[in-house]
């Protein structure tokens, strides 16, 4: 018997986050598997399928996993447009923003509409980047701008 209650089962949050935290250690593990494998696919999308060979380490997927369900059921504990909302309370400093427009994981938009409500924003998308700060073309785009950014302060 898994620790999935009937309730639980309308809601697929709380479901898988019952079933990677839960006691059943196979259910667990084939859980945290498939979270790992779709995710890995989601954020390197750059890759063809057939080349992605995910051998998970399980038990570093477990931590991955267990953190990114726990974030996700407790809603990332941020009210829904929470910072644009709040935008006008940023200060009024320099701010370079970071888009990769093949991100899967955070829309353009959300960024195009931060960037547009501060003032001395500016936007920077990669047009091959995705997701992950560790591709090179990310990278380098994030290291422009810190020194850039790090060019103002001296």
């Amino acid at each position: 018997m898994n620790d999935v209650s009937a309730h639980d089962q309308c809601d697929l949050i709380q479901a898988y986050h019952s079933i990677v935290h839960g006691a059943d250690e196979l259910l667990s593990a084939k859980a945290v598997n498939a979270w790992a494998s779709w995710s890995g696919r989601v954020v390197t999308y750059l890759f063809a399928q057939d080349e992605m060979d995910f051998q998970v380490d399980i038990e570093q997927a477990r931590s991955e996993v267990s953190i990114e369900t726990h974030y996700i059921k407790h809603k990332y504990f941020i009210e829904e447009d929470q910072i644009l909302v709040n935008a006008d309370k940023i200060p009024d400093i320099p701010i370079k923003l970071i888009h990769g427009r093949k991100d899967l994981t955070c829309t353009l938009e959300a960024s195009w509409l931060l960037h547009r409500s501060l003032p001395k924003s500016e936007i920077i998308i990669v047009e091959d980047g995705g997701h992950l700060a560790s591709q090179p073309m990310m990278t380098n785009e994030l290291i422009k701008a810190t020194d850039a950014m790090a060019s103002l302060l001296s």
